[in-house]
């Protein structure tokens, strides 16, 4: 169909704030929800009973968050309101090795899940702080905006989680 742009296809000249989360229903791994086994490193049930866990993950950041504490932490995050994606499993807590989930529809690996990957560009050229694009979710996630394939997040590029990082890639 002349005119018509293919699924998921995004115009390059937009900045990355108008494009993100445009495309709806549409994930790395395709449109299916929840995300089919081996799909990616996704907050899934290796995390049922593991709140402490996820508290000590939490505690790396707490110096981002002034207005948070230890104590605050150990109050949310507990076990019985634990969300989780429910019914997927990927057997990992937090990252997972390169190459431990199915290629892309297009033959790529890892482009969803594992860590949220830093990219070159901007997330708003009207943003002050001048705070990169983040995409692609990482082994936090669980809802469906957030492992969306147009999903875009911004953060300062200072600081350091455990969730943030990035992808090699190379031609074979």
């Amino acid at each position: 169909m002349s005119g018509v742009a293919p699924l998921g296809s995004e115009d390059p000249g937009l900045p990355p704030e108008d494009k993100d989360c445009k495309i709806p229903g549409l994930f790395p791994w395709g449109t299916q929800w929840p995300p089919p086994p081996g799909s990616g490193n996704y907050l899934g049930e290796e995390w049922r009973g593991r709140a402490a866990s996820r508290r000590q993950l939490s505690a790396e950041t707490l110096h981002y968050r002034p207005n948070t504490t230890a104590a605050d932490l150990e109050r949310t995050i507990v076990d019985e309101t634990f969300v989780l994606l429910d019914g997927y499993r990927d057997n990992y807590l937090f990252t997972s090795p390169v190459g431990s989930f199915a290629a892309s529809p297009l033959g790529f690996f890892d482009l969803s899940g594992n860590v949220n990957e830093w990219c070159s560009d901007l997330y708003s050229s009207a943003d002050p702080a001048r705070r990169p694009v983040l995409r692609g979710g990482s082994f936090g996630k669980l809802h469906p905006r957030q492992l969306l394939a147009s999903m875009r997040y911004c953060q300062h590029a200072d600081r350091r989680y455990p969730s943030h990082g990035f992808r090699v890639a190379i031609q074979m």
